[in-house]
């Protein structure tokens, strides 16, 4: 059995190898007296004990048939474990998963309870959170953002997001983006070529955005699904439509 003593002192145990273990027992290393390991890989050892992989504690009854009880820690996972002798086969009998929330479709943290391998079980388990869309008109299917179609003479500007939008679950449309133009002193559209469909049009005009009274045009939205840039006095050269709509 190798070299022996009572006491170990050590300032660091190292246990390595393809086999390598931590095994603890009570009294000698016999049959039905291994109290906890700590390895890699689960298996049987030289008295006939079944071990799990992780980090684990074993109780034996001391009623024949000595059925086994263990705590287990595996990676992610928090289980009791019961066994019918020390030699037999584990199952578990409840369990606490910790899962990480980047899995898609996964809860970040679950307990299960159950009875044996057969028995029935129930799972708790945090919900999913996922954030709430509206669903695209006329579809059923999550909305998503909509690039609009500029009519000539606009542009986008490099660094902020192409003129956009989508509808919201509260049942108002969300605009995004920033466009250029050549310089303008009237009302100009941004959109007439291609107004946004009847789902996203208003029931009333909505001016939302204020220019800066220099070269930042103000926003209205247009019953017709156009969205207008306001120009400033001295004239505009930019559109910054970002906002939130009412369709009322």
């Amino acid at each position: 059995m190798g070299w022996r003593t009572l006491v170990i002192t050590a300032a660091k145990v190292v246990v390595a190898g393809p086999n390598g273990g931590v095994f603890i027992y009570s009294g000698a290393p016999a049959f039905g007296n291994l109290v906890s390991t700590d390895v890699a890989v689960g298996g049987t050892d030289p008295f006939g004990n079944t071990y799990l992989p992780g980090k684990t504690e074993y109780s034996v009854s001391v009623i024949a048939p000595h059925k086994v009880t263990a705590i287990n820690i595996f990676q992610s996972t928090i289980s009791w474990q019961t066994a019918p002798n020390p030699g037999g086969s584990f199952g578990a009998i409840s369990s606490i998963n910790a899962v990480s929330q980047s899995v898609v479709g996964l809860p970040p943290l679950s307990m299960t309870i159950g009875q044996g391998n057969t028995g029935e079980a129930v799972t708790f388990a945090d919900p999913v959170v996922a954030p709430i869309l509206a669903a695209a008109p006329g579809t059923g299917v999550p909305e998503t953002w909509h690039l609009i179609t500029m009519d000539a003479g606009w542009s986008t500007v490099a660094g902020y997001a192409a003129p956009q939008y989508r509808l919201l679950p509260t049942g108002d449309i969300e605009f995004a983006g920033t466009a250029n133009h050549a310089s303008f002193a009237v009302t100009t559209a941004l959109n007439s070529s291609n107004p946004l469909a009847a789902a996203y049009q208003p029931a009333t005009r909505h001016p939302y955005r204020n220019g800066d009274g220099g070269g930042n045009a103000g926003s209205e939205y247009e019953t017709t699904g156009i969205i207008n840039a306001l120009p400033s006095a001295g004239g505009s050269t930019r559109l910054n439509i970002e906002g939130v709509v009412s369709l009322i």
